[in-house]
């Protein structure tokens, strides 16, 4: 079997990572790569103006954008999620405006 040399504090990083999804440090170096392989394989996102698009152009690029999302949701813990209410994002120029 190969061996590696990583730094200490990859490795802790690594065996977090492990902890986390209950999976082997095998496991988690193929979802990297995998993942890896898929962003170097994913459509380029639309540059400039969106209404210049047609609505089939728009559409493909916007299921590719969600599935690209849906591809990533292995990588963050169980139970995660984004707080993106209108208070997490305008909170703190809300707060000043007061």
């Amino acid at each position: 079997m190969p061996t590696i040399s990583i730094s200490e504090a990859t490795f802790i990083r690594l065996t977090a990572r492990v902890g986390e999804r209950k999976i082997s440090i095998e496991e988690v170096i193929e979802t990297l790569l995998d993942d890896s392989h898929r962003r170097k394989e994913a459509p380029t996102r639309a540059v400039g103006n969106p209404n210049e698009l047609s609505y089939e152009e728009w559409k493909a690029r916007f299921d590719a954008f969600t599935k690209e999302i849906q591809n990533r949701a292995d990588q963050y813990p169980n139970g995660f999620a984004v707080d993106d209410s209108r208070e997490s994002i305008y909170g703190e120029r809300e707060d000043s405006q007061s």
